[in-house]
């Protein structure tokens, strides 16, 4: 089984990132994120994921769209050995829709991974009618990896 390298990622992000995400994480969910990994896809959206005690992973796409642009997230994880599509939950207990617009504000999907599968993460915003996407990979193991594909 291969292993991907994080080397393309920012695990711990500058305190500029945290502090902006930081707090709406931790309304959001409670607080208490030390074992939490975190990289930083770009200024305005960040992945981080939470190993539990049993075979799952709790995992967020985080992002904060600046108030009065209009912008368009779409998010999608997939199994990487097939089509399996996993569910997003959106902040409002929601389930995400492929392209939903945004108005200003802090917003997070969450999704559960299994412990050990691959997976592929397809994120895609526009703003101002720029397409700017990304796909990385990510491996749910302990500690997560991840590997670039596409940047942001």
């Amino acid at each position: 089984m291969k292993v991907f390298s994080n080397v393309n990622f920012v695990l711990n992000p500058p305190e500029y990132y945290k502090n902006q995400y930081e707090v709406a994480i931790d309304q959001a969910y409670g607080g208490g994120t030390p074992s939490m990994d975190t990289f930083v896809l770009n200024p305005q959206i960040y992945f981080r994921a939470r190993r539990d005690s049993g075979n799952n992973l709790k995992c967020w796409l985080t992002y904060k769209i600046f108030e009065g642009e209009e912008t368009y997230v779409k998010v999608f994880v997939v199994k990487a050995d097939g089509p399996e599509r996993v569910s997003m939950i959106t902040t409002d207990n929601q389930v995400a829709e492929d392209d939903t617009p945004y108005y200003g504000g802090r917003y997070s999907n969450h999704f559960v991974l299994n412990r050990d599968e691959e997976y592929i993460a397809i994120v895609s915003t526009f703003q101002n009618e720029d397409p700017i996407s990304g796909v990385f990979e990510i491996k749910a193991n302990t500690p997560l990896t991840y590997k670039l594909i596409k940047p942001l």
